[in-house]
């Protein structure tokens, strides 16, 4: 069985590397943490990137495409959970409620939310848990009057891991914090669109 979790991570890792090379826009990786937990590079991205994230850009005007952008630019693309927990943090409801404000504000915006896990616990475990945290989010969207066909999600449980160990002096731990998350797709949809 460990033989074969291993396989099955190997060959997840090799077709997100492959489909990462074949991507149009250059969504940012997730960096180490840093002194207050886990962060990421997306705080980060460029006016460009966060221009590529607007899901039909052909409908908004030169102004539209400016103001969402820069909206895009003050939102996280992750949100990270305690261990064994979907529930949303203070600081991530705070984020959350700025991507709620975003998509009522621009209703032909899509939004997939992908669920993810650590590799304790099983696979089946762990699918089901990366998937309680995209439907926490998608459900305090929903709530907050986000249309229902604009949020989407998908869970990929412990298939594609942010960090291991070796990145963090052998420190499972900080590995296991940067794989707890949601990463946010913003102009996506759960046909891969």
């Amino acid at each position: 069985m460990k033989l074969f979790k291993k396989t099955l991570l190997a060959s997840s890792i090799i077709s997100t590397i492959i489909l990462a090379g074949c991507a149009t826009n250059n969504a940012p990786v997730v960096e180490a943490d840093g002194p207050n937990g886990p962060r990421d590079n997306f705080d980060n991205k460029t006016f460009s990137q966060a221009e590529s994230e607007i899901n039909d850009a052909s409908s908004y005007s030169a102004e539209e495409i400016d103001q969402l952008a820069n909206t895009l630019l003050k939102v996280k693309n992750v949100i990270y959970f305690g261990f064994d927990s979907y529930e949303l943090t203070s600081e991530s409801t705070g984020n959350a409620q700025k991507i709620s404000e975003l998509l009522i504000k621009y209703p032909k915006e899509k939004l997939r939310i992908t669920g993810h896990a650590d590799p304790r616990g099983s696979e089946q475990y762990n699918f089901n848990l990366g998937q309680k945290r995209a439907i926490v989010l998608q459900d305090y969207l929903i709530n907050s009057g986000v249309q229902k066909d604009q949020v989407c999600t998908v869970s990929y449980g412990e298939l594609q891991l942010a960090s291991s160990p070796e990145d963090h002096d052998g420190n499972a731990d900080k590995a296991y914090q940067m794989d707890r998350r949601d990463i946010l797709d913003f102009g996506k949809d759960c046909s891969g669109e």
